[in-house]
């Protein structure tokens, strides 16, 4: 996919980067049995804990609130409701997980896992896995390229700027 607009790329490259993480993520949960905590924590999964708290409350958080605060209802003004009614449930249902998920992989850091925490972790990993590479992948189908048919150039500049300027 090649979006044409500033909007649409970057929500795009967003989502590769997203879903490139979520395999990461999904490669190191089944390299270790939700059993038992691995002990000591591999490099690879050490790199994963520290990335997780960021990547979720930084760059998934500040994706979730443009599509919310600038995007869903220019989908809607284009007829697609029942997409940003699904979007927005999708992200309802993500969040909780993502920052328990975050919460988790901090603690990690400073304490390794206990078999509980290491069993949560698993399963939230999984089911963040699931739900935000669906989600990602809907995005991708519906989303990216709707922007590329409704947005017109200074509409463009205008969000790609105010995306740039959020925290």
């Amino acid at each position: 996919m090649d979006p044409k607009f500033q909007t649409s790329r970057v929500m795009h490259e967003e989502h590769v980067a997203v879903l490139a993480l979520l395999e990461r993520l999904a490669n190191a949960m089944r390299d270790h049995s939700p059993q038992s905590p691995p002990d000591p924590l591999p490099d690879s999964l050490m790199r994963l804990l520290r990335e997780l708290p960021a990547v979720i409350e930084g760059e998934v958080g500040r994706h979730f609130d443009f599509e919310e605060q600038h995007l869903f209802d220019l989908m809607i003004e284009a007829g697609d409701k029942e997409n940003v009614d699904l979007l927005v449930e999708q992200h309802d249902q993500i969040r909780p997980v993502g920052t328990r998920l975050a919460v988790l992989a901090r603690d990690a850091l400073g304490n390794g896992f206990s078999s509980a925490s290491w069993a949560e972790f698993s399963a939230l990993a999984d089911e963040y896995v699931d739900r935000l590479g669906t989600h990602a992948q809907l995005e991708e189908a519906t989303m990216v390229p709707l922007l590329d048919d409704i947005l017109e150039p200074e509409q463009d500049n205008e969000l790609a700027e105010t995306y740039r300027a959020m925290p």
